[in-house]
Parts: structure tokens; sequence; C-alpha cells
């Protein structure tokens, strides 16, 4: 599999159907940005809102459930190997890509989402201590690696169920005062990070908890994961305070194991198979670049009258995740080319090292 003139390499250990769900998790991240982005320009894509609502328990978790899947290689290096290349890897992104978008925002377009990304240069330097894009993410990864490989002497259990603790009290406070308005958890990264981590951290202490759903009956496992997702969800909506915390969580889990068996049912595919690994092993890529798309894309459609459409709006969503996935990767080939691979990869590192961030990411 070759992208942007490079191979990509998939060794025997590597279970290819997670990276299909990578590709469903990316998918619901695009779709989530696009949807967040027409509505903020006044678009009506409220039924997409709804869906990305109730996607809200997955998606995140998903996305770092499968990176943690892959990670235990990388956290089983000396701390100086895993600093210089994956945790430097991730900073250098998340340093390079606020800068791009800073620039695209200051100089091109704004983002309808966030009006004011762009209008002060002090925002590059606090975005490492406080970040407010969605670039967070690149953030939340450098620091889960960290913080996994300082718990390393500990008993992983233990680690696992106080970080199923704070998750939830995170969840729940992140729905309060302290949430949105102000206190500890008012930056988007700091509470995601407390809400996300045992997600990666579980994956990667327990990756056959994960790999296992592969052995599973097919038809069994997904009706029972759906039943308890939708129980949890219901209970969720339905309850109220800590309560709906704790069924919101177990949503989380219960979701993301569907989707992890949807992955492997949809990997059994010929075409779609090839299609969503592929996918998988660029999510990165797709994730650095597709704001500013979206931005542009978003600037098009209601230049165009996409304000008139009424419902029929919503289907701009879709038809935004179909053009901005390709586009993205189609803008790291061009870099690429044009010499400027160092916007994927660390300045130090080898030029054939610009793929797709597939092995532990």
């Amino acid at each position: 599999m070759t992208a942007g003139g490079l191979m990509h390499t998939t060794t025997k250990q590597r279970v290819e159907w997670i990276d299909a769900a990578k590709a469903l998790s990316i998918l619901m991240v695009t779709m989530l940005h696009v949807g967040q982005l027409a509505l903020a320009a006044d678009i009506n894509v409220w039924r997409v809102y709804e869906l990305n609502a109730f996607l809200a328990p997955i998606r995140m978790p998903l996305f770092f459930a499968a990176s943690g899947v892959f990670a235990g290689s990388a956290l089983r290096k000396s701390w100086s190997d895993l600093l210089r290349h994956k945790v430097a890897l991730y900073l250098w992104l998340f340093v390079i890509w606020t800068i791009v978008r800073w620039l695209f925002s200051a100089f091109l377009i704004r983002n309808p989402d966030n009006p004011t990304e762009g209008t002060e240069l002090s925002e590059i330097g606090w975005a490492i201590l406080m970040p407010t894009t969605g670039l967070w993410f690149l953030w939340c990864l450098a620091l889960f690696f960290v913080l996994a490989k300082v718990l390393q002497p500990f008993d992983k259990r233990v680690v696992a169920g106080v970080a199923v603790v704070v998750s939830i009290v995170s969840l729940y406070f992140a729905n309060g005062p302290a949430g949105e308005d102000g206190g500890v958890l008012a930056n988007l990264a700091h509470r995601n990070a407390l809400s996300y981590f045992v997600f990666f951290y579980a994956a990667a202490m327990f990756p056959k908890s994960i790999t296992g759903l592969g052995s599973l009956p097919i038809r069994y496992s997904i009706v029972a994961a759906l039943l308890a997702f939708c129980s949890c969800f219901g209970m969720s909506v339905f309850a109220a305070g800590l309560i709906a915390t704790v069924f919101r969580f177990g949503a989380s889990i219960f979701g993301v194991a569907l989707l992890f068996i949807i992955a492997r049912v949809l990997d059994s595919f010929d075409r779609p198979s090839k299609l969503l690994r592929y996918l998988g092993l660029n999510t990165l890529p797709i994730y650095v670049a597709q704001v500013p798309l979206i931005a542009l894309y978003v600037a098009i459609v209601a230049e165009l009258g996409a304000g008139r459409l009424g419902s029929l709006a919503n289907a701009l969503v879709p038809l935004g995740v179909l053009i901005v996935v390709p586009v993205s990767l189609q803008v790291r080939r061009i870099l690429i080319v044009a010499r400027a691979g160092f916007m994927y990869r660390l300045p130090w590192a080898n030029r054939a090292t610009v793929t797709g961030f597939s092995k532990s990411a």
C-alpha cells in the first residue's frame, strides 16, 4: 500500500481490522467537524448535529482505544527513545499545524466555529499549555504516552480502575459549572485528557481485551453490544447527575466494543477492507489538515446558497466528508513533493518515515 510514493508495511503482529476501526473513528471525527463548522455558519444541519451528539460517547474513545492497542511496543522502549521519537513527533505535529491553522485563520478564512482563532499571535504560545483547537488530540497523545510510561511500575489493574474513576468524575464536572464556564476543566484539552486517558491506557495495557473481540461470534456479539450501548445511552439521557455520567461511560465502553466488532465485519469484505485499512493507517494526515479544508468547504457552500436549502443542507455534511478526507491526503502528497515533508515527520527523521504514522498512532 502506498501513499505519496511511500510504502506502508504491515507486520504480522498487527491486527488489521483495528485499522478499520481507526478509519471509522476518523470518519466520525470529520463528520463532527464538518457539522460543527456548517452549523456555526448558519447552515441548517441540525439532523447531523443530533447524530453527532448520539455518537459522542463513542467517537474519541474509539480513536484513543485504537491508538492504545498499538502503543505497547513504544512504551516498552527506553525513556530516551520514547521521548525522542513518539512524544517529540506528536508535539512537533501539534506545534507546526497550530501555526498553519493560525496563519490560515488570520490571513485566509476564519473558522466559523472558533472565530477568535488567528486574532492574537500569543495563541500559538499558549497552545502548548492550553490547546483551544481540534489539534488537542495530538497534545493528548503526547501526554498519554508519557503518563502511561510513568505509571508502568504500578499495578496496571489498579491504575486502570483509578483512570475509570477519573474519567467519570471529569465527565460529570465537565457538564457542570466547572466545565464550560471556568475552573480546571474549562479547557477542552484538559478535560478530554482526563476523560479519555482510560481508553488509551486500558487498550495499551490490556490489548487482548480488544483483539479478543475478533474471536467472538459476530452476530451475537453485535446484538449484545448494541443493546448494551442503547440501554446505557438511554439511561444517560433520562437519568441525572452522577448516575447519568456513569451510564454515559458505560455507553462509551459498549459503543467502542460495538464499533470494533463492526470494523471486523467490514474488514472481511475485500474492497471496503482495503479502503478502511488505508484510512486507518493515515488518520493523522487527515486529522491535522481537515479543519482549514472544512472551513474552506463551508465558505464555498455558504456562498453558493447552502443556507437556503433547509433540511436538505444536512446532505452537505457527508458530501464534505467525502471531499475533505481525500483532499487532506492529497495535501500531504503535495507537501512531500514540495519538500515540506517535515510537516508530517520530525525534522531530524529519515525522509522515508513520512507515512501515515501507522505503527502506533
